[in-house]
């Protein structure tokens, strides 16, 4: 299979142990499509779906199509309950593959282009207010162990004399270069709460390196012409 798949061009990791298997899935993000069969070691193919769901949880899209020498409808059905998009013979014939893999490419990138519209604010770019509480969240909850974590709150003064005077067409030019420049920062969680309020969550800083971030932020904002 891993051969099959070469010759049409694709990236392959192979992989004899389930274990082994999850955990690169949980490590690489760019994973858009598993093959597994239904008959493994340790777990078996149908395991390892849920298994899979479960690693990458609904924000990020993975297809996922398991092999079978088995066409019973009843196994067609529990591969399909267990988290399968797709269900294949095995051997596979090498034209059906590939079409069942184009299949598998149109499904991703809609996913993909999904999870996007859902986190991102579509005038800035940056997370929108659910994302980023939900990552935000996450950030705390990583940080009981011990780590700094720190927050910026970003507010833009008298931005409503903006619109008044200049109109909404600029205020929202204001609103894509400022965020563009704090989305500079590296390793941060920012994100847009609303009309001109940004906040941004910095992991592994203290305050005192958080301030140096914020006023920095500060600094260059006065320089923004627009």
């Amino acid at each position: 299979v891993t051969r099959l798949l070469e010759a049409g061009d694709h990236e392959v990791r192979a992989f004899t142990d389930e274990m082994d298997a999850l955990d690169y899935l949980g490590r690489d993000a760019d994973v858009d499509a598993l093959l597994t069969s239904v008959e493994l070691g340790r777990m078996s193919g149908l395991e390892l779906c849920w298994q899979a769901r479960i690693v990458t949880g609904d924000r990020r899209p993975l297809y996922i199509i398991v092999m079978s020498s088995n066409y019973e409808r009843g196994h067609l059905i529990e591969a399909l309950d267990s988290g399968a998009d797709d269900f294949i013979g095995k051997p596979p014939v090498i034209e059906e593959l590939y079409a069942r893999l184009r299949a598998a490419s149109r499904v991703v990138s809609m996913q993909r282009d999904l999870i996007r519209l859902a986190s991102t604010d579509p005038l800035t770019g940056s997370l929108n207010r659910r994302a980023f509480f939900r990552l935000a969240g996450e950030a705390c909850d990583r940080a009981v162990s011990g780590k700094p974590l720190s927050a910026v709150m970003m507010d833009i003064d008298h931005f409503k004399k903006i619109n008044d005077l200049h109109g909404h067409d600029v205020g929202d030019a204001v609103l894509r270069g400022v965020a563009a420049e704090a989305m500079r920062v590296e390793n941060a969680v920012f994100g847009r709460l609303g009309g001109e309020e940004f906040a941004m969550v910095l992991e592994g800083r203290s305050a005192a390196q958080a301030h140096v971030i914020a006023d920095g932020l500060r600094v260059l904002m006065t320089t923004l012409r627009f």
